[in-house]
């Protein structure tokens, strides 16, 4: 996840087999985005996973797709903020520049609310709940220096700002400068749509990050022994729970933004944006 429209290096493919596509063969995307608000000045749009926010000329993604159903230039389509490729969820594109802008402004001011729902893996421990760090009668914070490596598609949480490299399996690897992550953090409650999966080897959270770095949800539960399930970027190599297909799309992470609250940029009008996760196939 992160709010930086900011040249990056490709991220690999990070997923692990997922119930519906085939193990051993090519990934597929199973459906278009879907355009779930539309005004003269912005779009919202539910990203699937394996979509890419942008891309080079010629290339699919998400803003030259809507660009198409729209029926306009595709340079007259911006997207403010940016969901990694194996995450789905909430995307806001600006059909005018005032509009691109104002809702820059929004987001660098941590005016635009965000929450996102995921799946992390139980940190493996001697004895006791392994989610215990999780406070079960309120939200938690997690306040990390987050540092890109250079030339290279992950992030690092590091001591503090002056970070300059870090020791991986790799060798020392130099950083760019570090920047403070901070997101709150709650446990999903088990409800009549599933399992949360706390009896499991996984447990449903709901991230609400209160600042946009690269991958910062993905590096802060990697860097408590709880990562993402299916990110292998950052660490997940067990199998895709069978819980989880009912949360969570086929061929990403079991990571999606579910909501978005902001101002419209003309009028300021509050508007609140939710993603509801489209059927399966065969479920209706």
């Amino acid at each position: 996840m992160s709010e930086s429209r900011r040249d990056h290096v490709p991220e690999p493919e990070t997923t692990i087999p997922h119930p519906g596509r085939g193990a051993r063969g090519p990934v597929v995307i199973v459906r278009d985005p879907v355009v779930i608000y539309r005004c003269d000045s912005f779009a919202a749009v539910d990203k699937p996973p394996l979509w890419d926010t942008q891309a080079p000329p010629g290339c699919p993604s998400v803003e030259t797709w809507l660009a198409g159903e729209l029926g306009v230039p595709e340079k007259s389509v911006r997207a403010v903020h940016r969901l990694d490729r194996v995450t789905g969820g909430i995307l806001l594109l600006a059909l005018t520049k005032k509009a691109a802008r104002l809702l820059s402004e929004q987001f660098a001011a941590g005016q635009i609310g965000k929450v996102y729902h995921a799946a992390i893996r139980k940190p493996k421990t001697s004895a006791g709940d392994a989610f215990d760090w999780i406070n079960t009668d309120g939200p938690n914070y997690w306040t990390d220096w987050i540092a890109k490596q250079k030339n290279s598609p992950r992030v690092h949480l590091v001591p503090d700002v002056n970070a300059r490299q870090v020791h991986t399996s790799d060798g020392v690897v130099p950083l760019e400068k570090p920047l403070l992550a901070r997101t709150k953090i709650s446990r999903l409650r088990e409800n009549q749509d599933g399992d949360d999966g706390v009896d499991a080897d996984w447990l449903r959270v709901q991230f609400e990050p209160q600042s946009g770095r690269m991958h910062q949800l993905r590096a802060q539960s990697a860097g408590r022994s709880a990562p993402i399930v299916g990110d292998r970027l950052y660490g997940d190599n067990g199998p895709w729970p069978a819980g989880l297909t009912t949360h969570f799309e086929a061929g990403g992470i079991a990571l999606r933004s579910v909501m978005l609250t902001l101002r419209h940029p003309m009028t300021a009008k509050p508007i609140r944006l939710r993603q509801v996760l489209p059927a399966r196939p065969g479920t209706g």
